[in-house]
């Protein structure tokens, strides 16, 4: 149905946005540590565009008054129950549906992988605040604070 074909645009775009999101989230499994934030800005990006895209969905299907183009979209439904014309927007939908499956496990994953990451880089400034320097500027810190260091009139002035 050729008034529709607006929707399928937007299930298909909406389908490689979240392709990209997949890419970029497998990418950040192996790259540096120091690429994670530019992961990270990539994947906000996608997720901005990819909401207001099913808002557009959304809007398309309330406008055009037919019930079985949102019931086609939902993840509920049966493609035996909708009409036959309204099969083209199940198989859209379910196509995005099965990227976001695979999301999920990728998503874990990545959240694993960024808690390595936090816990590594903690270990790392526990370390440095243990390390000589450290101790010697915290000494150096307390003095100063205390008005000087001892036989010393220059903090009191």
């Amino acid at each position: 149905m050729k008034e529709y074909d607006g929707l399928l645009r937007l299930l298909d775009e909406k389908k490689q946005l979240l392709e990209r999101f997949e890419e970029v989230s497998l990418r950040m499994l192996t790259c540096e540590d120091d690429d994670l934030e530019e992961g990270m800005e990539e994947r906000g990006r996608l997720i901005e565009r990819v909401d207001e895209l099913e808002a557009q969905v959304r809007g398309f299907c309330d406008g055009a008054g037919e019930p079985v183009l949102l019931r086609a979209l939902d993840p509920a439904a049966s493609r035996g129950e909708l009409p036959g014309w309204a099969a083209q927007f199940y198989d859209a939908a379910r196509a995005s549906d099965a990227v976001g499956l695979r999301l999920r496990e990728a998503n874990i994953q990545l959240h694993t992988r960024l808690e390595e990451v936090r816990e590594r880089t903690l270990s790392l400034i526990r370390e440095s605040n243990r390390g000589q320097g450290a101790q010697a500027a915290k000494y150096y810190g307390s003095m100063g604070a205390r008005g000087g260091y001892p036989g010393s009139q220059l903090g009191k002035a």
